[in-house]
């Protein structure tokens, strides 16, 4: 196991804690380990029948929703074709209604700007005319996506329930009577990380596509890291994968997931 003698950042951006929280595997490799491990070639296709993986389709969408089709064309991840042409419409489409909710929504930004036993968390969210917090993802619902907010609802530390908007339903996040508390044991990890890694993948953890999102089990869990059709493991799960395997992962879910799945309501429509 890879071991270093860094000093703990005590000025941390909303941005940099989302990141660690989503996948702390690769974080470490990236952040703090800074090795850049060669797992994956580019290799490349043939865009006249090629049809996007699930990291390219949330790429195009996130592309389509914040800038338009043009310029998701740029990106050379679809053909410049009928077919490339036709899907950037389906997406388009995909996300017309959540696109049209959002602009509704009259968001503003606010500064994050709180103090945890000794550390300083910073950054900007968006918050609506209520003071709710509010997030909106233009792909469908994922791990990814709640663990992010998740990390902006804690920093946030509202008593009113906060939303995760997708293009297929909303996720409320209920208030919570002690935010410090999770906060802090997330910072804990935070610090323990400028030794050694986190052997743990929240973002893995959690089942997104029930009904009532849920943990996997841990069979589940582990098949999280090996890549397939559906899923994508970063480098980071690649690199650390023998280790997690043998890291018991029960007690981090317990804590830092069970209290997110805990504390939201899905609803299979945009609220």
């Amino acid at each position: 196991q890879i071991q270093l003698n860094l000093e703990p950042e005590k000025n941390i951006s909303l941005k940099d804690l989302t990141r660690f929280f989503v996948d702390p595997l690769d974080y470490f490799l990236k952040n703090r380990a800074k090795i850049n491990h060669p797992i994956y070639e580019n290799i490349l296709l043939d865009t006249e029948t090629y049809f996007p993986t699930g990291l390219e389709t949330w790429q195009l969408k996130n592309e389509i929703f914040n800038f338009g089709k043009t310029t998701a064309a740029k990106t050379g991840i679809v053909s410049d074709n009928k077919s490339g042409q036709a899907l950037l419409q389906k997406y388009d489409d995909e996300l017309g209604f959540l696109h049209d909710f959002a602009k509704n929504l009259k968001l503003q930004k606010h500064l994050i700007d709180c103090v945890v036993d000794g550390f300083h968390v910073f950054g900007k969210v968006d918050i609506d005319d209520k003071q709710r917090l509010i997030s909106v993802f233009p792909n469908r619902v994922n791990a990814k996506s709640i663990c992010q907010h998740w990390i902006m609802h804690l920093c946030y530390q509202s008593d009113k329930p906060s939303y995760a908007h997708f293009e297929n339903k909303s996720v409320l996040f209920l208030p919570l009577e002690d935010y410090q508390h999770l906060l802090s044991a997330i910072l804990q990890k935070w610090t323990t990380s400028y030794h050694q890694p986190w052997l743990f993948c929240p973002n893995k953890t959690i089942n997104a596509k029930l009904k009532n999102i849920n943990v996997f089990n841990r069979i589940a869990y582990f098949k999280q890291f090996k890549e397939t059709d559906n899923t994508f493991p970063s480098k980071g799960q690649v690199y650390f994968f023998e280790q997690v395997e043998q890291y018991d992962e029960q007690a981090d879910v317990d804590k830092f997931i069970r209290p997110l799945i805990d504390n939201i309501e899905c609803f299979d429509e945009i609220i």
